[in-house]
């Protein structure tokens, strides 16, 4: 079986991916319905089974060789075969895959599952789910083969006796895969698609896939059963070889903007809304377009220009391949789309996405995936908003309009620039309204709050909240450039979390309570100054990070985090002092060398590319640590290399190079290594991000050093980390005049040696573990 958990794959299938499957289930008039209705009922071909020897299949970094078996391909759906059986059940039977990972990040986590840093694994049997450029490629060796031979290697015998046993395994296998498969069948594209089910001789059942677009990425991993549940071990992930060559991002299968909705709320708060929206499609999705939505939404008709066109949403697995709660559906239109021409497409759509937590405070989940949509668009939105009356609803952009009608609320909110998101909240409100510095904010919180905090009777924090944010707006602001909004809403939500969209920020109704009605779990000084310092700043800061400047991909998802935890520290100082930061960044290294389960620290989970993969049953909050946490000190650590002039021109810059773009993290590292002051040592800040972004490693140091006369020498000796572990640390050295300086050491497996003549005399020299993260030995 192929398993995914829920964050690993946010990305991986964006959308159904275009591949060179047919284009004959088009021409024919066969329907998205009824192709899916072939392939669930698709299986092995028996007269299309083959004695193999020493055929190659290569796809980018993937490459497999069938050594000496059996290989049989399926029957046909719609003129393609798309699927196929390796069975190495034979005398000497065997088959090989390699694979090596292009970075360092990707071979440290294969090797920490397979014990090697390459892979290489023979294996007994693969079921293949195979696009038809790949097909034909197997098909015309098996021709040359049986040439070469001079004489047919088809075996039906034995493949009524393999079709027997795998189909049924087959048709379990690309459950997950409908929609991309019905997709892939229907709408003709220019790359290829692999995905494998293996039995290796030595390292159990595993997954591989490789998808050539949009993103053209390389996956290798493994389902595992821990405490009662399925666990999907990413063994590795990255960029196939021809998307590390492109440098850019992959375009997606269809650009919308110009999104006009109409939601309405019924007395359930269940959901009934129409989109239109301009839509511009890629080459490759002509005659399927693929579109995200929220699994708890259903996707009921659907028109391009007014013309209907067949909805195609799976009802079962369809949320596994996207691995959370997206699930992607299909949109085929009567007759073949142009690409790059603009359609207006119109999608009907219902479900539920509101949860009630009692007393009027209500849960909205899918925030931002409510409405069809593509991974990564920036768009104007025009929303109008029906809900009962009884209720407040407050929408990302502007409120234009307003009214009742009957037992109904009505209003409407357009925004004024593009933005990614659009989500809303609602309940029974009391609020408070300031314009300042150019903003205008509005802070909305429960009148009562849900149960669970029943008791607590204080009023909610309505003003301090305000000031806060309208604070951190002028703050952020003067340092990063304006963001793309002039109005901010914040309402509550329930849970210990907030988010950050455009205009609408979600805070955790602990943050409108006062610390002594907090829970008693939550009441010490560093989650008070969570609660009542740091999480609304951090949401604010989501204007820039992530909003104005997204993430490029998967491995980059930890730069909006961190920056906007950093940006919330940066505010912190400001309004609380440094000693209040260090207070901060001393808590976050103490959760990150605290063990886990297994006796290793948080951090040593892994690089802080691997996202939501650092999250495990044995170490659950691993990835919450490691990208707030760390990734707040990879910003400081920087901060202290290009000094605090220049990481604000840095981050400013960011929001110029990077507005309404995608930013990757060589992207961060290049762009970093611009304001290094002139010198610097690691002067494109690769040995920084080799070793902070995409290694491991607190380093435990030790310095030892002397003064003779105006020279300080010594050594600053490493322990705690791996023997390739290699950090600059700096030293700061205290002169006789009152002047301090600071020099920069790169730390390895043997001491560290330096020595340094000053103008004045030194008097001592010391590791500061407020400037890096590191544990200091006496």
């Amino acid at each position: 079986m192929r398993y995914r958990t829920a964050a690993q794959f946010a990305r991986l299938a964006t959308a159904a991916l275009a591949v060179w499957f047919s284009a004959g289930a088009a021409r024919a008039g066969v329907s998205a319905a009824e192709t899916a209705r072939l392939l669930a009922q698709n299986g092995f071909d028996a007269d299309a089974c083959y004695r193999i020897h020493n055929i190659d299949l290569t796809e980018e970094d993937l490459r497999i060789y069938l050594t000496s078996g059996y290989l049989m391909l399926s029957k046909k759906v719609a003129g393609t075969r798309p699927a196929a059986l390796f069975s190495a059940d034979v005398e000497a039977g065997d088959a090989e895959m390699l694979l090596m990972p292009p970075n360092r990040s990707e071979r440290l986590s294969l090797a920490s599952f397979t014990d090697s840093p390459n892979f290489d694994a023979h294996f007994q049997t693969a079921v293949m789910l195979l696009s038809a450029d790949t097909v034909a490629r197997l098909e015309r060796t098996i021709t040359d083969k049986e040439a070469e031979a001079g004489m047919s290697l088809r075996d039906a015998e034995r493949g009524s006796e393999l079709a027997a046993k795998w189909t049924p395994i087959l048709q379990k296998i690309q459950l997950p895969f409908e929609t991309r498969i019905v997709q892939n069948v229907l709408s003709p594209g220019s790359g290829e698609f692999f995905f494998a089910t293996v039995a290796g001789k030595h390292l159990g059942d595993f997954d591989v896939e490789y998808d050539a677009l949009p993103s053209a990425r390389i996956l290798l991993g493994q389902g595992k059963e821990r405490g009662g549940r399925t666990w999907f071990d990413t063994w590795c992930s990255f960029a196939a070889r021809s998307a590390r060559q492109r440098k850019t991002a992959a375009p997606q299968a269809a650009v919308m903007s110009d999104m006009r909705m109409e939601a309405t709320l019924d007395q359930k708060l269940s959901a009934t809304a129409v989109t239109r929206a301009k839509v511009v499609i890629t080459a490759g999705n002509e005659t399927a377009v693929p579109f995200l939505i929220a699994g708890g939404m259903r996707v009921t008709e659907a028109k391009i220009d007014g013309q209907p066109a067949e909805v195609f949403q799976a009802r079962s697995g369809g949320g596994a391949i996207r691995g959370g709660d997206d699930v992607t559906f299909l949109v085929v239109p009567a007759a073949p789309l142009q690409p790059g021409r603009s359609y207006e497409f119109e999608f009907h759509y219902k479900g539920d996405v509101i949860s009630p937590a009692g007393n009027d405070v209500f849960f909205v989940g899918a925030r931002g995936s409510w409405y069809p949509h593509e991974e990564m668009e920036f768009s104007n939105f025009d929303i109008t908003y029906r809900w009962p009356k009884t209720l407040q609803l407050v929408s990302t952009g502007d409120l234009v309009e307003s009214r009742t009608e009957g037992d109904q609320n009505v209003a409407r909110f357009r925004t004024a620039e593009p933005i990614r998101l659009a989500g809303f909240n609602l309940g029974k409100y009391v609020s408070r309204e300031l314009d300042r510095g150019g903003f205008h904010v509005e802070v909305c919180a429960n009148a009562a709050v849900e149960p669970a905090l029943q008791a607590k009777q204080s009023p909610p924090r309505l003003d301090a909240v305000a000031d806060e944010v309208a604070a951190a707006l002028a703050f952020m602001t003067e340092r990063f450039g304006p963001p793309p909004v002039k109005s901010v809403t914040v309402s509550p939500i329930p849970g210990r979390f907030g988010q950050g969209f455009p205009g609408l920020i979600y805070l955790s109704t602990m943050t409108y309570l006062q610390k002594a009605d907090r829970p008693a779990a939550l009441r010490d000084d560093y989650l008070d100054l969570v609660f009542s310092d740091l999480l609304a700043a951090h949401e604010t800061a989501h204007q820039w990070w992530g909003n104005l400047v997204p993430p490029q991909s998967l491995e980059d998802d930890w730069l909006p985090e961190a920056l906007a935890n950093y940006s919330a520290l940066l505010f912190l100082e400001k309004t609380r002092g440094p000693k209040v930061v260090e207070s901060v960044l001393d808590a976050y290294r103490r959760d990150l060398t605290a063990n886990s389960p297994g006796q290793r620290t948080v951090e040593s989970a892994g690089p802080i590319t691997w996202g939501t993969r650092l999250s495990t049953p044995e170490s659950p909050d691993a990835w919450r640590v490691i990208t707030y946490e760390k990734g707040s000190w990879i910003m400081h650590m920087l901060r202290r290399r290009l000094g605090d002039e220049n990481f604000i021109a840095f981050l400013r810059e960011l929001c110029v190079e990077y507005r309404f773009r995608g930013l990757s993290t060589d992207d961060f590292r290049a762009t970093a290594a611009k304001f290094l002051p002139a010198g610097s040592p690691d002067s494109h800040l690769e040995s920084f991000f080799d070793t902070w972004a995409y290694g491991t490693g607190i380093p435990r140091l030790k310095l030892a050093y002397t003064i003779k006369g105006l020279r300080i020498s010594g050594s600053i000796s490493q322990s705690g980390v791996a023997e390739d572990f290699s950090a600059w640390v700096p030293v700061e050295v205290a002169a006789a005049n009152g002047k301090t300086n600071t020099y920069w050491v790169e730390t390895g497996s043997e001491p560290a040696t330096f020595s340094w003549t000053l103008r004045q005399k030194p008097l001592r020299a010391a590791l500061r573990g407020s400037d890096a993260l590191m544990t200091i030995q006496e």
